[in-house]
């Protein structure tokens, strides 16, 4: 689908029913559902106790507010009921290095009021709590195994008699989104493979981020020339300043799902040069394109201010925080919309003006 049109932002009425028969939402406001939060745990195939973090839509909202780790008030109640009177499609949400998995939380509540289930894990010996920067080799390799393993524990709650039942077509699949170490996790789990000899060509002439846990891997796995991550059942994916080419370079064209990639022109952390532009040109998806946000650095994606807001990046020149949160969960609720087959949300994408790059193919 070629779904980037240049519209101007804005148009649609707040609701209607389009020709697919979807209710249409407009994707710059908060949609019709209240937010339900909550978190849960399981046992990875890694056999690791994970922590999740799900929003989903609710028919109204509950009594007792959730808490975030019980550090930080979330906009969601715990107990609110699912409203289940028809599937709902499904995002997963995948951390960035040393993220939590509630860090993005402007984006996955948004979705949630339009619908969407947004299911988060915690990356095991990645995230602020429990970060160890000696299990980053396993972390590079199992984070893709964590995306799946979330989506199918969240298919378990919504077996007969679940909190979930009725609200997931298990066949419908999943979208996956993710920041930074979460982008490389989005692009891996749509199907863009780790080449080792391609990897440690470029780690050759270019020491990058992730080049020591691919030399580390590939030590101790020498009969392996390829990994490979693809689950299938993911029908879009939305990298938003991803990291991580030097692990990919040689299997980003094996990745074909669409893709809306977002990127910030003051990003220091996931460079336009040496990190985005290389994804972008490399994968092999027909339905790609990329969205490089005026003076956005690498935490615009997140709600790093929220949780710390003497972070350099929420003050000028930076972009006002509400004003790049608005931008961002807008046109991603847009492009989901519109992969979904919803008429009128590429009306809602951003112009290229002073707020917007965008590059397509």
């Amino acid at each position: 689908m070629l779904w980037l049109a240049w519209l101007a932002l804005g148009g649609c009425g707040s609701s209607a029913v389009t020709d697919t028969g979807q209710a249409f939402y407009a994707p710059d406001e908060a949609g019709p559902f209240a937010i339900g939060t909550m978190e849960a745990f399981f046992v990875s195939s890694a056999d690791l106790t994970a922590s999740v973090q799900v929003w989903y839509p609710a028919v109204e909202s509950g009594v007792v507010q959730h808490r975030y780790d019980r550090i930080f008030d979330a906009e969601g109640t715990q107990d609110a009921l699912a409203a289940c009177d028809s599937p709902r499609p499904v995002v997963v949400f995948s951390h960035g290095n040393t993220g939590v998995r509630y860090q993005s939380w402007f984006l996955t509540d948004h979705l949630a009021t339009h619908g969407y289930v947004v299911v988060a894990p915690s990356h095991v010996g990645n995230t602020i709590f429990d970060y160890d920067v000696s299990r980053l080799s396993e972390v590079v390799f199992r984070r893709p195994a964590d995306v799946t393993d979330t989506f199918d524990w969240l298919l378990t709650q919504a077996e007969p008699g679940g909190w979930l039942e009725g609200c997931i077509d298990a066949s419908a699949g999943y979208a996956l989104a993710g920041h930074s170490f979460g982008g490389y996790t989005t692009l891996a789990t749509s199907g863009a493979d780790v080449v080792i000899a391609a990897a440690e060509a470029y780690c050759a002439e270019f020491d990058e981020w992730l080049c020591s846990a691919v030399e580390e891997y590939a030590s101790a796995h020498p009969e392996e020339t390829r990994v490979t991550f693809l689950d299938e059942r993911v029908w879009a994916g939305v990298p938003m300043a991803p990291a991580g080419f030097e692990a990919l370079t040689g299997g980003l064209a094996d990745a074909i799902v669409p893709t809306f990639f977002l990127a910030g022109s003051l990003d220091t952390s996931s460079p336009m040069a040496n990190q985005i532009m290389p994804m972008f040109d490399g994968l092999g998806s027909q339905d790609k394109v990329l969205a490089e946000i005026h003076t956005a650095g690498h935490l615009a994606f997140s709600n790093a201010c929220d949780m710390l807001p003497t972070y350099d990046e929420c003050a000028e020149p930076f972009i006002d925080v509400s004003e790049g949160h608005q931008l961002i969960k807008t046109a991603v609720a847009a492009f989901l919309g519109d992969q979904r087959g919803i008429d009128g949300m590429v009306s809602f994408l951003p112009t290229e003006d002073d707020r917007v790059t965008w590059l397509s193919e």
